[in-house]
């Protein structure tokens, strides 16, 4: 038995602990009982409960997209935004494993074992990728993550706050100190919900990042690649060619109305197959550039270990190397569209 849906079982459990034990042992005494503060406050942490456990469940169960059977790169100039091509030969992207060209953004997912439309990456914690289908489920879920814990720990501390706001007066504090269970679930729940807060708020920040940008974790990689080899001066500098600006990257994931980003919603943009450009960009867009596909670094050793010097091949020389790694990621080169053959002689 695979164990992504042990994982899954044991996020809802921690979900469930934390949502339910902080109500009956601490909140519920806390906050006076059956009282309209009371029922504000639980009515409020339940909502946002109900939004991060309906976001877990589109995460888990929406697939993030599948290429299309018989998917080719489009033949016609006028029709291609961006032509990416395997950085090792500048060739079409295609997947030995699925025996199937790649459209711009997918990848191959090991744990999956398909290729997976703009594929982020692969998350244990929801045991599915997150991909072009379910890219907004996921973000949401983990925004809702950090409103429901920073919600649920402010008035935890609140209570541990009380009791040390009375610790002199004998009577009062007496009466607000945590005994038995409600002191038990008061220690657990102050360790879990700052640990959840902390490592998924970080996970909330970098996403952020990501979607700011409009890249995905996968693509990262590459760009940083492409930075390095322009800071060592090996290429001239390219603009990521998918950045459309910060809101009409948040609408590519979270949907056109900014006023409805936090409602759960289906992908509505595109088919996972093109992207838009830079409006400044003039199509067709090589990404990797094909300058990045030129270069390679073997370097060559003296006997002593030391570096001697570096070589830069030139494309033809690229094109005669072998035809890419022999893992989930390795591309062929069954066929060459014709614009990617004219780039290339030119």
């Amino acid at each position: 038995m695979k164990l992504g849906p042990l994982v899954v079982i044991g996020v809802c459990l921690l979900i469930a602990f934390i949502g339910l034990t902080t109500q009956i042992f601490i909140f519920w005494k806390f906050l006076g009982g059956f009282t309209l503060e009371c029922m504000a406050i639980l009515g409020g942490f339940n909502i946002l409960l109900g939004l991060l456990c309906y976001n877990f469940y589109l995460a888990c169960s929406t697939d993030p997209g599948e290429v299309p059977p018989y998917w080719e790169p489009p033949k016609d100039p006028s029709k291609v935004l961006v032509i990416e091509v395997k950085k090792n030969n500048a060739g079409p992207r295609y997947c030995r494993t699925c025996k199937q060209f790649k459209p711009p953004r997918s990848h191959h997912c090991s744990s999956c074992e398909r290729c997976v439309l703009k594929m982020d990456h692969h998350c244990p914690w929801i045991n599915n990728c997150v991909g072009y289908s379910n890219h907004g489920h996921f973000f949401r879920f983990i925004i809702y993550v950090d409103i429901a814990s920073a919600y649920c720990l402010f008035f935890m501390c609140r209570r541990v706050w009380l009791i040390y706001a009375f610790r002199h007066d004998y009577n009062l504090y007496y009466q607000l100190e945590p005994k038995g269970t409600e002191l038990l679930f008061l220690i657990l729940n102050l360790i879990l919900d700052t640990l959840v807060l902390l490592l998924v708020g970080i996970l909330t920040i970098y996403h952020t990042w990501l979607i700011f940008d409009n890249t995905t974790t996968i693509e990262t990689m590459e760009i940083d690649r492409i930075r390095k080899m322009v800071r060592r001066r090996i290429v001239s500098d390219m603009e990521y060619p998918y950045d459309l600006g910060i809101i009409a990257n948040f609408k590519q994931i979270l949907g056109p109305n900014p006023w409805l980003w936090l409602w759960p919603q289906k992908m509505s943009y595109g088919g996972g197959t093109e992207f838009p450009i830079g409006s400044h960009l003039q199509p067709p867009v090589y990404w990797p550039p094909l300058q990045s596909t030129e270069y390679e670094t073997p370097t060559v050793c003296t006997s002593s270990g030391n570096d001697v010097g570096r070589r830069h091949p030139t494309l033809s020389q690229t094109q005669h190397r072998t035809r890419g790694r022999q893992d989930a990621e390795a591309y062929a080169l069954p066929t060459i569209n014709s614009l990617v053959r004219e780039q290339m002689t030119q």
